[in-house]
């Protein structure tokens, strides 16, 4: 969970915010779906990245 911690970091979403009822966090990840493919991309490398990269398609798979 740390990648998602540092994602959110990056965008400044706040925890209240994570929540997919809520539209403003699921519109700016829709608009940062690039940065955060861009910075998933090193990740699917690394073998601990690996479980962090299926679990954070999956959480933005939740938010389309």
């Amino acid at each position: 969970m740390k990648l998602l911690n540092k994602i959110f970091k990056k965008l400044k979403i706040s925890k209240k915010n994570r929540r997919p009822d809520s539209s403003s966090s699921s519109s700016m990840l829709r608009q940062n779906f690039g940065l955060i493919m861009s910075i998933l991309g090193p990740f699917k490398i690394q073998r601990e990245g690996l479980l962090e990269t299926k679990m954070m398609t999956i959480f933005l798979a939740r938010w389309a």
